[in-house]
């Protein structure tokens, strides 16, 4: 989790897109398990991973609209 927590965040957007589908959905689970604990992990640079990673995977551009 440190790892997460420790990236800067102009380069999260890049790390996320360089991983595949299966890596996506496994970061995925360690940020919903980072967010369970905020007195453990910082929640603001957990959910700025979760808003890349759900970026990634959506089927629809971030200036679509929907």
């Amino acid at each position: 989790m440190g790892a997460l927590t420790s990236a800067k965040a102009a380069e999260i957007g890049n790390i996320v897109r360089s991983l595949d589908a299966d890596t996506l959905d496994v970061l995925m689970k360690y940020l919903y398990v980072g967010m369970a604990s905020p007195e453990k992990y910082n929640a603001t640079s957990l959910l700025a991973w979760h808003e890349e990673v759900c970026a990634a995977v959506s089927p629809y551009p971030a200036s679509s609209g929907v």
